[in-house]
């Protein structure tokens, strides 16, 4: 995650977050393809999840 400027400060805060406390997550939908040069604007990040149930993604909220 070296680009963050497709984010807002509280989107990079949450991302930064969430793989400090090394929750396995990918961005898609629009939000990845604009990370990857697409000319396109989203108001909104999409964020998979490789375990829902994970306790560390509430972890993220602490910190």
């Amino acid at each position: 995650m070296e680009d963050f400027s497709a984010f807002t400060n509280g989107e990079r805060t949450l991302l930064l977050a969430l793989e400090r406390c090394g929750v396995r997550f990918m961005i898609v939908g629009l939000g990845a393809a604009v990370l990857q040069g697409a000319n396109a604007a989203t108001r909104d990040i999409d964020l998979w999840f490789e375990d829902l149930a994970d306790p560390r993604i509430g972890e993220t909220r602490e910190q």
